[in-house]
């Protein structure tokens, strides 16, 4: 499935494609080369869009041919956490749209995920307050977009998610559960391009934590999609446990073919962060429960 849209971000020239399965010439003239590898986006410029289009016809985010608007899972608490998180990455993302291009390409690099310069950050003999600065990227990153339709899907499905797996941890735990799946669902990413010298952004390593406790406290609960049939949109109901479900084998399944493939979809050329998105999944799916969210009766259980 693909994803074909304009970046939008003041000044820039160039295009995204998401793009889970690719296959690209390896003969690319220098204006195609990638800018940067957000955690949901393959970066290229309009010439390389030019080349795609005729290929590129079918839209999707996230990983699924299917748009999630909401799940049948009611809530009794405010959210204040999953508001908050989606509030600050907003407002970042709303300053990114005031930075010239040079000075964007200088913030993704100053606050992003740079893998080689978390590399270095790890040598015994480097302890500098730039490496606690490199750390500290592990969180900054999840607050930065590359893009209206990377911070849009993220933000939809943090909107859809977060709030139950919120209402089950309390707000201090799963702020607490958030950022260490992000944490870890970057360690994860990195570990197979250690050496790459491209951004790595986004809040989907994070959210896909949130996917992860999800599928495991309501596998049941009905999820509402829209199927795209051509001109058609089609409304669905899917269980949880299906969608989310298919979701991660589709994430495990992308990162283990981008294995083979580094020119074009592999951490270290740029390209989608498919281990952030599946580590953070699975990360979070353990975590959840250590943190207590099992441990009240599952309400509405009647998959199985």
């Amino acid at each position: 499935m693909t994803h074909l849209g304009l970046l939008g971000l003041q000044g820039l020239k160039f295009e995204t494609i998401r793009v889970p399965k690719l296959s690209i010439p390896h003969q690319l003239p220098p204006s195609t080369q990638r800018i940067l590898n957000a955690d949901d986006i393959f970066t290229v410029d309009s010439l390389m869009h030019q080349r795609l289009s005729a290929i590129f016809q079918k839209t999707s985010y996230f990983g699924c041919n299917v748009v999630p608007l909401k799940d049948d899972n009611p809530i009794k608490i405010t959210p204040y956490v999953t508001y908050g998180l989606i509030a600050i990455n907003v407002l970042v993302f709303l300053y990114e749209l005031t930075l010239s291009p040079m000075g964007l390409m200088a913030f993704f690099r100053t606050w992003a995920v740079v893998p080689e310069q978390l590399t270095a950050s790890f040598q015994p003999d480097n302890l500098t307050i730039f490496t606690v600065h490199e750390w500290f990227t592990l969180i900054s990153a999840q607050f930065i977009h590359a893009g209206f339709l990377h911070i849009g899907g993220n933000m939809l499905y943090l909107w859809i998610f977060g709030n139950n797996v919120e209402e089950e941890l309390g707000h201090l735990r799963f702020l607490f559960f958030y950022l260490v799946c992000g944490v870890l669902a970057s360690l994860a990413q990195w570990y197979f391009g250690m050496f790459s010298d491209i951004p790595s952004l986004g809040a989907s390593g994070a959210i896909a934590g949130v996917m992860g406790a999800y599928i495991f406290r309501f596998p049941d609960v009905r999820i509402l999609t829209i199927i795209p049939l051509g001109f058609l949109f089609l409304p669905v109901r899917i269980p949880a446990f299906f969608y989310l479900g298919i979701w991660f084998l589709q994430q495990a399944a992308y990162g283990l073919v981008s294995l083979n493939t580094p020119a074009n979809i592999g951490m270290a050329e740029g390209g989608i962060a498919y281990w952030a998105h599946a580590g953070g999944f699975l990360f979070g799916a353990i975590l959840g429960p250590l943190l207590g969210l099992l441990d009240t009766p599952r309400r509405n259980s009647n998959l199985f």
